[in-house]
């Protein structure tokens, strides 16, 4: 604003002096040169001022202009970003992919276990004999239910055996003695192949 007001005042400055010389043709004399040397004067004070105007003017441009990031360093930024970003798609990926195979596993095993001939329903008890934790013998889990079922299935088959729940001398001997009759291996461990002979001969 500055800036303008300046210039307005010199080219006013400028236009009486033209005018007084066209109107006043006959004053070429000291008066004349008064005029002029008062609008050089006024000229050079318009510049003077104006400078450090400009420079300021030039200053605050400068100090807005964006930064703009060399090319290397850009090209850098993008290589680290498309390589962090292609890492997290594999991940993502990877998780989707192991949870479908997962899910589809486990629904072709459970649809596998539906209705095997492992499948025992004995006595209100039901479970599928391929589980180990469904076995009963020496080092087996033995889970009490799952004993007190053979204990009653051996006796239902003609073996007396104590229903206490408990896993012993009598009722592995109950076991091995049916295993035999049936023509499978004699070692007391009444695994899948025992418990399917229990439920269906």
């Amino acid at each position: 604003m500055r800036k303008i007001i300046s210039l307005l005042l010199v080219m006013s400055i400028t236009l009486s002096s033209s005018s007084l010389s066209f109107f006043q043709p006959s004053l070429v004399s000291a008066e004349e040169n008064t005029v002029v040397n008062t609008i050089n004067t006024e000229k050079s004070n318009v510049i003077q001022s104006s400078t450090p105007l400009e420079e300021e003017l030039t200053k605050e441009e400068n100090e807005i202009q964006p930064t703009v990031l060399p090319v290397w360093a850009a090209w850098t930024l993008g290589a680290i970003a498309g390589a962090v970003i292609s890492e997290l798609v594999s991940d993502i990926y990877s998780e989707v992919k192991n949870y479908v195979y997962n899910s589809k596993s486990q629904q072709a095993a459970n649809t596998n276990l539906a209705g095997s001939i492992y499948d025992i329903n004995m006595f209100g008890d039901k479970f599928n004999a391929t589980l180990s934790a469904n076995h009963v013998g020496d080092g087996k889990t033995n889970n009490t239910v799952r004993v007190t079922t053979l204990q009653k299935a051996l006796n239902a088959r003609g073996y007396n055996t104590t229903v206490d729940g408990l896993w012993g001398a009598n009722t592995k001997s109950s076991v091995k003695n049916f295993q035999a009759s049936k023509g499978i291996t004699s070692d007391g461990v009444v695994g899948k192949g025992t418990w399917y002979y229990l439920q269906n001969k």
